[in-house]
């Protein structure tokens, strides 16, 4: 499983990227999220394709 997370305005306040391989992954790890402090919802988008996926940098940012 592959998990990123960005902040970002609008009428959600984080977005998580999650990848993996089954529906059953995806219902449990929903059902996870569930289980953190302040969670009241989701909002699921199931991306069929995807054409290009950056790395994410390994170096720490500028102060």
């Amino acid at each position: 499983m592959a998990v990123r997370r960005s902040a970002f305005a609008g009428p959600a306040s984080l977005l998580v990227k999650i990848r993996v391989g089954t529906p059953e992954q995806l219902q449990a790890t929903l059902r996870g999220l569930f289980q953190v402090d302040g969670v009241t919802g989701t909002r699921t988008i199931v991306v069929l394709e995807t054409f290009f996926d950056r790395p994410l940098d390994p170096r720490p940012p500028s102060p």
